[in-house]
């Protein structure tokens, strides 16, 4: 039996995507500062402007998988996808809600993911300082 609570795909984590199905909502974990991260897991979130925000699925989504294709087609089904993130350490500052701008690859795919409410300025100086390379 469904208990509506989210599913996490990062366990034993406090980062990760979590899906909750009973009401169509992807919860994106973000840890901004990836330095204590493996080369495996230093994916390449970020912000690119107040309202653009760069993210990588898992490695293991690819562009066919359910979670891939849940995550490509956010424009076409509308289900709901919120963006939060901290800098490390730490509780997580909610972005807000996200729609679908581009995506490209796969395993991870890179998405950019507009916020429907613009980052403060605070947030989006910490955000964008963690563009790696």
């Amino acid at each position: 039996m469904d208990s509506g609570k989210p599913t996490r795909k990062a366990y034993g984590h406090q980062v990760g995507v979590s899906f909750v199905e009973d009401i169509n909502l992807d919860v994106f974990f973000v840890n901004l500062n990836k330095s204590g991260n493996s080369d495996t897991t230093k994916y390449k979130d970020y912000a690119q402007s107040k309202t653009d925000f760069h993210w990588e699925s898992q490695n293991s989504a690819s562009v066919d998988s359910k979670d891939g294709q849940r995550y490509i087609n956010q424009p076409v089904t509308k289900h709901d996808v919120m963006i939060c993130v901290r800098e490390s350490e730490g509780g997580f500052k909610i972005l807000g809600l996200a729609d679908l701008v581009e995506h490209r690859g796969s395993k991870p795919i890179q998405i950019v993911w507009r916020l429907r409410t613009p980052m403060d300025v605070a947030t989006y100086e910490l955000a964008a300082a963690f563009k790696v390379g």
